[in-house]
């Protein structure tokens, strides 16, 4: 859990590989915003999903949001890969 009163960098890599971030707003309300994108404003129960392929992206909090941040972690996937 985040409780964040002021901007703060995430970074999309977990354990050295790159994954799909979701964050969810708990209380309060912010802006996520990433290299590239457009910044999208959340707020309490809603999700934002930042892909993998983004490298960084930060959170900047409306007044202060609590938030929870998942990852989903991972092998890299191989083109033609089976098991």
């Amino acid at each position: 859990m985040f409780e964040l009163k002021s901007p703060h960098e995430f970074c999309v890599d977990h354990l050295g590989k790159s994954s799909v971030q979701i964050i969810v707003a708990v209380e309060g309300c912010g802006i996520c915003e990433a290299p590239g994108a457009e910044p999208v404003t959340f707020a309490k129960g809603d999700a934002v999903v930042v892909p993998a392929c983004m490298s960084n992206f930060r959170v900047r909090p409306q007044w202060e949001v609590e938030l929870i941040r998942a990852a989903v972690p991972g092998d890299s996937f191989r083109a033609g890969y089976q098991r």
